[in-house]
């Protein structure tokens, strides 16, 4: 999930039968899903402003973890340990946010990844991240979550093998991939950890990101792994994206260019759009906070198409979490504003897409 990365299924509908020239049957393929954007209505706001927060889905329970509060001089705090939760409602709407289980270490921008061991019980793991004195973080910490969506104490694991201060990740269902970090310069190492009875296994090395990211985001879609890179330094803005493919031994053994977005940005949230899509929403661009929003359906071979726009967020802003789910995009807190404006956010965004 992640924020995050939901993992969601290509989609390949079978239409009625056709006769080709040569009179065989053969099914149709649909065409690559190109939603329309709904407006956004609030949600339930968080119970405190929050930049650089991660949000993840998990059977019907969201988490909002760590991230950045609003800063009170000479205090400047840049990491929290608050948790939030609140139940996805049927009607798509979210209840009240609660304060659940603190993590033991102050986190931003941390990656999230959710594990299931296969005896009904289901845990929430925080995965670096940058810490209070921003400076990154190699601790990895997990949760178990309980029946009612709350959180047991949070407990340490093992550690990743160096820090890793940016939350890109991307989870397929026995698999986190770790797609860069931020660093001067950006990153390009890929890590990878496979999920199995005991938890995250040891930590490897995939294939490097053609790029170095700086900022970025990632998403999974079935056994793809997508990547936008965003910015590499102050001045080097990059509309890059890239894709891999992850085999059946849990290996990416390389990345190959896929369509660039039509803006570079960074900070910004890749969402699924459950049909085999990705949107991404808003993010910081080379003029300030974007408001816009752009989709990038998918072939039958799971190959992203060409990005095209899909709507605006009611506020530009940036440094934000989003998801896709139940037929919407979800959009949680972030910066809005500019210089001395520039403040975190507590809101929380709904739109259909249709």
């Amino acid at each position: 999930m992640k924020r995050a990365g939901t993992v969601v299924a290509v989609l390949v509908a079978l239409g009625l039968p056709g006769c080709g020239s040569d009179g065989v049957t053969s099914p149709r393929i649909a065409p690559p899903f190109k939603p329309t954007l709904g407006v956004f209505l609030p949600l339930a706001p968080l119970p405190e402003a929050r930049a650089y927060v991660s949000v993840i889905e998990v059977g019907g329970f969201v988490y909002a973890v760590g991230g950045q509060p609003p800063t009170t001089p000479p205090t400047f705090a840049n990491a929290t340990t608050t948790v939030f939760v609140s139940r996805l409602l049927p009607d798509g709407a979210l209840e009240p946010w609660g304060v659940t289980s603190p993590l033991n270490v102050a986190r931003s921008r941390t990656a999230l990844a959710a594990w299931a061991p296969g005896t009904g019980t289901r845990y929430l793991l925080a995965i670096g991240g940058s810490s209070d004195d921003s400076r990154g973080l190699a601790s990895i910490e997990r949760a178990l979550i309980l029946p009612d969506g709350s959180l047991s104490p949070w407990e340490l694991v093992a550690p990743l093998p160096s820090a890793r201060n940016d939350g890109l990740v991307a989870q397929t269902a026995d698999l986190v991939v770790l797609p860069g970090g931020f660093r001067p310069g950006g990153e390009t190492r890929v890590l990878v950890a496979a999920l199995g009875p005991a938890g995250l296994g040891t930590w490897r090395d995939a294939a490097p990101l053609p790029e170095p990211t700086l900022g970025g985001s990632a998403l999974a879609i079935g056994g793809r792994i997508h990547v936008t890179i965003g910015n590499t330094t102050g001045s080097n803005w990059s509309s890059s994206a890239y894709s891999a493919t992850v085999d059946s031994g849990g290996n990416i053994a390389s990345w190959s260019a896929a369509p660039a977005l039509r803006v570079a940005r960074y900070f910004g949230a890749l969402a699924g759009d459950g049909h085999g899509g990705l949107m991404m929403v808003g993010g910081i661009t080379p003029t300030g906070h974007a408001d816009s929003l752009e989709h990038t359906a998918t072939d039958p071979a799971g190959n992203l198409l060409e990005w095209t726009p899909l709507g605006v967020l009611p506020v530009p802003t940036g440094s934000l979490a989003a998801f896709g789910a139940r037929n919407a995009v979800y959009v949680f807190g972030g910066l809005v504003g500019q210089g001395a404006t520039l403040r975190p956010t507590a809101d929380v965004w709904r739109a259909p897409l249709s």
